[in-house]
């Protein structure tokens, strides 16, 4: 598993101040490397490392949550990925990482609006004084900071260069 952390800074009525932990795996029970995983979760490493894993179908493709201990994880499993890729090419890497930023972009304003209340209970949408503009500026800064990571990723690690 590679693990890769960028910062996410976004201005606004409620400006965001961020870390967010990439985490690539060839395998779903790779998260689990991460303490506090099942906790905040609900998924098990016992189920994971008994899934039957392929290329087309895992346990975990993408996953955006907040460990108990805090961080905000961002993880992909990189042999659905690289499978998606072959059958649809650059398309899947738009269609997956669209998917999870949008999750990320919403876990990063709920962490805003409810700081350390964050993992006990539902995200809001958009609550407070996070505005839709607020939204759209917060999802081009998470952009702007993972994009270069995965293609650096996926050149690097796969036949799939971007």
């Amino acid at each position: 598993m590679e693990i890769e952390i960028v910062k996410i800074q976004s201005a606004g009525v409620v400006p965001i101040k961020t870390e967010v932990v990439l985490l690539f795996g060839e395998h779903s029970s790779d998260l689990f490397h991460i303490e506090g995983i099942e906790e905040t979760t609900g998924l098990s490493l016992s189920d994971a490392l008994s899934y039957p894993e392929t290329e087309t179908d895992g346990y975990i493709y993408g996953l955006v949550n907040v460990t108990s201990e805090g961080p905000i994880f961002f993880f992909t499993n990189i042999t659905r990925l690289a499978h998606e890729i072959d059958l649809n090419g650059i398309l899947s890497v738009f269609n997956y990482l669209g998917h999870e930023i949008l999750h990320l972009t919403r876990l990063i304003q709920a962490q805003a609006i409810l700081g350390a209340n964050l993992i006990n209970g539902e995200w809001p949408t958009i609550g407070g004084d996070i505005t839709e503009a607020d939204t759209a500026e917060l999802m081009s800064a998470i952009y702007d900071a993972i994009c270069p990571v995965f293609i650096e990723f996926l050149e690097a690690h796969t036949e799939y260069g971007i």
